[in-house]
């Protein structure tokens, strides 16, 4: 009797044993699965970069280091130290023609870049010497080469920072816009269509 009891017992504990291990395997998968309600990709943040403190050289930025710009220059630099970091940014002109431009002293500089064999530009926006915005410009391009564009960038910052929210107009032209805000990072994608030749692709920060 006491042997059957200890066979029993064994038994027993072999299949309690059996359903913690399993419990425990089930519950560590749940845990490591992705939860896709977080607004980023990576949790623990590992997609912010750094913001630029150096120079950059021109010649070595790819096409991925120029879309991962957004949020890398600090607001509030002068011109002077924009400049600092980007060696090849152009002289300081008025910006725009507007009655705003004299009070504000606003002040507008462009960088000359290539990206996706695309000639662009970045646009610098400073108030009274102090940068407050900046962003890619490509004018004149066509529908084929702008809406292929606009959703290649779409995609990129959409795996990098997760949901964003879009919105479009068909009024006068086609014009569509995206966005993602994450914490201090908000990166805005537009594309105008104005005619199947002509069409503009902007985004920045």
């Amino acid at each position: 009797m006491t042997i059957q009891l200890s066979s029993v017992n064994l038994r027993s504990i072999a299949l309690l044993l059996l359903i913690v291990t399993l419990s425990s395997l089930s519950f560590s998968q749940v845990r490591e699965q992705p939860d896709s309600t977080k607004p980023y990709v990576t949790p623990d943040s590992t997609w912010r970069i750094p913001p630029l403190t150096e120079p950059i050289d021109q010649e070595r930025m790819s096409d991925e280091d120029w879309l991962l710009l957004p949020g890398r220059v600090p607001s509030g630099i002068t011109y002077e130290e924009t400049k600092r970091l980007f060696p090849n940014l152009g002289e300081q002109t008025t910006e725009g023609a507007g009655s705003m431009a004299p009070k504000y002293e606003l002040y507008e500089a462009y960088l000359q870049i290539t990206i996706f064999d695309v000639p662009a530009k970045i646009e610098f926006n400073f108030s009274k010497n102090s940068l407050y915005g900046y962003g890619f410009r490509i004018w004149d391009i066509d529908s084929v080469t702008a809406e292929p564009l606009y959703a290649h960038l779409k995609d990129f910052y959409s795996k990098r920072y997760g949901k964003y929210e879009e919105s479009s107009d068909g009024g006068n032209w086609l014009s569509k816009q995206c966005f993602w805000n994450i914490g201090d990072i908000t990166v805005n994608i537009v594309m105008n269509i104005y005619s199947a030749d002509k069409a503009y692709v902007g985004w920045g920060g």
